[in-house]
């Protein structure tokens, strides 16, 4: 990447950093997305704009020329999980060798590498007559992509593979795996009483959650990459009362799907067979990320980066699986070869010292050209 083309970057990445955007706010979301829209419809590209399925949660499907299938799909998001008045308090700032600002590493500057791709491929006319890009742009990932699902995965169906641009980690490593993610949410009904005078009129709400987490904790096992998260816990009234009700949220991360299913029939039963037969209990949630699997194919994607990067005498390139998921889970559980991480390197996302580091940026960018020309000329 020139200078020339760095500044200008970094210009633009301020610009939408400087944006409030978290999951929902559609003025910042809209704000945002008319950015893209009018740089991508410059380019020449055709972009769509779709509400998928939630009107505060716009999506920008965009093509290089409209097509049947796509060489490449690009993923990115420009939601954060930071509140309205975050960019007042601490807006994009280059500090040395430090970038910071709220969604800055997770994942607007990724998501602009999106659109300097397709500029760079335009302008320097490297796109073969035949090749077909789609980008997705959604607005609802750090809420599992609940609204943008059915148009990822539509287009990943339509994919020869699929390139995420989340953050690299903060030595530079990116991902070909990812755990998968489930959620759940439990309430428990009970009968209130007085604990001391009549505690025999009483079925504890809490009692039922304790029976609960005792017995979904014997699923909890680390070593098979499974991990069960009883995260929230609401529930009684007072230290003399037996509790009516509690409300618990769980989270359960997976490398594989088969604990899940034993994890889901564990929650049936315990619902539908509550130690006290007085409490009633309901369930909601279900998986929202499936894992994300190395496959060959990834795999070769990862060895395809690899050579590019000893090609252009940069720093080795490396490839981890992590716990936390993305959009990249959604492509890779229906097969299609899939990577991530393809942003610059940063860490620490989610929070006020969330920062990318200046340096990583032309050498991620020149990587990327050169690999997703290599991907093009297969």
């Amino acid at each position: 990447m020139l200078q020339s083309d760095l500044e200008v970057y970094m210009q633009e990445l301020e610009e939408i950093v400087n944006i409030d955007s978290p999951t929902g706010h559609l003025a910042g979301i809209e704000k945002i997305l008319e950015f893209f829209t009018l740089r991508f419809k410059a380019l020449g590209w055709t972009v769509e704009s779709s509400a998928t399925g939630s009107e505060l949660h716009p999506c920008l499907k965009i093509v290089n020329r409209p097509a049947e299938t796509y060489d490449i799909l690009m993923i990115g998001h420009i939601d954060t999980v930071l509140p309205v008045g975050t960019v007042a308090e601490r807006p994009f700032t280059i500090n040395g060798e430090y970038i910071t600002g709220p969604g800055v590493e997770d994942m607007k500057s990724g998501t602009l590498f999106m659109y300097h791709l397709a500029k760079y491929f335009t302008e320097h006319q490297l796109l073969p007559e035949q090749a077909n890009i789609c980008i997705l742009i959604n607005s609802d990932e750090e809420i599992g992509s609940k609204f943008s699902r059915p148009l990822i995965e539509a287009a990943a169906q339509k994919s020869k593979c699929a390139l995420v641009f989340e953050s690299a980690d903060k030595y530079g490593t990116m991902t070909k795996g990812r755990k998968g993610i489930g959620r759940y949410f439990v309430k428990f009904k009970g009968i209130a009483s007085h604990a001391g005078s009549q505690p025999e009129k009483g079925a504890s709400a809490v009692t039922e959650f304790l029976h609960w987490g005792t017995e979904l904790m014997q699923l909890h096992n680390l070593a098979e990459g499974t991990s069960i998260n009883i995260g929230v816990v609401q529930g009684g009234t007072a230290p003399n009362v037996v509790a009516e009700e509690v409300n618990i949220q769980i989270d359960v991360r997976m490398t594989k799907m088969q604990p899940v299913y034993e994890i889901e029939k564990l929650i049936e039963f315990l619902g539908n067979n509550p130690k006290d037969p007085r409490v009633t209990i309901t369930t909601e949630g279900g998986i929202t990320r499936p894992p994300m699997v190395p496959t060959p194919e990834s795999e070769a994607l990862c060895q395809l980066f690899e050579t590019v990067a000893e090609q252009l005498g940069q720093s080795p390139a490396k490839f981890q699986s992590v716990g936390g998921g993305s959009d990249a889970n959604l492509t890779a559980a229906l097969g299609i070869p899939s990577i991530d991480g393809l942003g610059p390197t940063g860490d620490n996302s989610h929070s006020p010292s969330e920062y990318t580091l200046y340096a990583s940026y032309a050498p991620k960018f020149d990587l990327l050209v050169a690999a997703i020309q290599k991907i093009l000329q297969k």
